[in-house]
């Protein structure tokens, strides 16, 4: 007896050629398939997209507009200036000495907290005793408010009764003691100090993660060619964790155009203005000397020098990776 079978439907055939059962599984369920978006997913952006647009877009759009103004900030009254804000600037010393100390509080905190964030990283990788306990305290200063931390550099690298020039008189140093916070040439770097001593845990604690996801079997097998720590660790992980640096070094360079709790919570971007960085002449300028104009124009300066930044550096990030390709 033949084999009688029912013949399938040729709908459900052409169905399953062309993607129709996602379709079916709608008309059926009501529902669809889960890598599909429906018009009313987009309802949940709606919030973040508008407090992006508030608080962002709007307020640099605001900004450079008040930059064109001779402005208080306070009343209605202004006066159209064009371009003579950032002319100013131009001619601005003070705002020189505030970009150039920007600059360097970039570089080093950037290049010492990659080092030594990396270094840190690789030690505590190792099968070493108490690296819970030493993780826990390089960890600590980056959970401490910026308030601590500047109560605590003031007391350290103060005067006489500072903490690092008693320890400098009590090992026969006592002509190297001097008031840290107070002298312009030591000053900034001071400051830095304490400002490296906060954020290591932080570039710690990315590369720690990064070099989780190493294959430790690269590592041994260039201990068994000969490879020592330094060279091990600086020609083979420290390129693997190259897209590790490069966010470090991204957030970094866009933190330091941003410092402003430190600086002003201990100098005040003194001596004279030694330690003036951009954050704090913007303030100076906005709500001491009531040139809301003139700030305005020196914070669409900062979002420039941030944007060109981080562009310079995923340009940079993508022709490395092209080339390692």
């Amino acid at each position: 007896m033949a084999d009688v079978r029912e013949a399938p439907d040729s709908s459900l055939a052409v169905g399953r050629r062309s993607g129709a059962p996602g379709a079916l599984l709608r008309f059926v369920t009501g529902r669809p398939r889960l890598n599909e978006a429906v018009p009313a997913d987009y309802a949940y952006l709606l919030p973040a997209a508008l407090i992006v647009c508030l608080f962002v877009y709007y307020g640099i759009y605001f900004n450079i507009e008040a930059s064109l103004y001779d402005w208080n900030g306070l009343t209605s009254d202004r006066y159209f200036l064009g371009a003579g804000n950032y002319e100013e600037i131009v001619r601005d010393r003070a705002f020189r000495q505030s970009l150039t100390n920007t600059l360097i509080w970039s570089v080093v905190s950037v290049a010492v907290l990659t080092v030594l964030g990396f270094l840190l990283a690789v030690l505590m990788s190792m099968e070493i005793r108490f690296k819970s306990l030493i993780s826990s305290l390089i960890m600590i200063p980056s959970i401490t408010a910026t308030v601590v931390v500047a109560f605590l550099a003031r007391k350290i690298m103060g005067g006489e009764g500072g903490e690092i020039n008693q320890l400098l008189q009590l090992v026969g140093l006592g002509g190297l003691a001097r008031a840290w916070l107070a002298e312009p040439a030591t000053a900034l770097y001071a400051l830095l100090v304490a400002h490296i001593w906060q954020w290591t845990g932080f570039s710690f604690l990315l590369y720690f993660a990064a070099l989780t996801l190493v294959n430790r079997e690269v590592v041994e097998a260039a201990v068994l060619d000969g490879a020592g720590f330094w060279r091990s660790s600086w020609d083979i992980l420290f390129p693997i964790c190259r897209s590790t640096t490069f966010a470090l070094i991204i957030l970094g360079v866009i933190q330091s155009l941003k410092t402003f709790d430190i600086v002003f919570l201990t100098t005040g971007g003194g001596p004279g203005r030694a330690t003036e960085v951009l954050s704090t002449y913007l303030f100076d300028k906005a709500l001491l000397e009531s040139r809301a104009g003139y700030a305005a124009a020196i914070s669409i300066v900062l979002v420039v020098l941030a944007l060109v930044a981080t562009v310079g550096f995923l340009w940079l990030q993508q022709r490395k990776s092209v080339d390692a390709a």
